[in-house]
């Protein structure tokens, strides 16, 4: 298994690693138990760190839509009013 992952090119160099232990039936369950756990954070981490970039974005965006549409309600009432003063 360890050769034929290091002929993947997309394949993590960490988990490449773990498969030398591929003979030892306890340490390479082992091995794959806590690479799971670390990939596991790994995600959770960026997943996280996605939410904290998207939800001032979101926010902002949702504020500058609702300016653009409440001037664009009140725009023609300015006009009227601007033409008959």
């Amino acid at each position: 298994m360890e050769d034929a992952s290091r002929g993947r090119p997309h394949f993590p160099s960490s988990l490449v690693n773990v498969f030398r232990w591929e003979r030892r039936d306890t340490a390479f369950s082992d091995a794959l138990t806590s690479s799971a756990e670390i990939y596991a954070a790994m995600a959770k981490t960026q997943t996280g760190m996605v939410r904290v970039v998207c939800e001032p974005l979101l926010l902002i965006g949702v504020g500058v839509f609702m300016f653009i549409a409440i001037v664009a309600l009140f725009m023609p009432l300015f006009q009227l009013l601007n033409e008959l003063s």
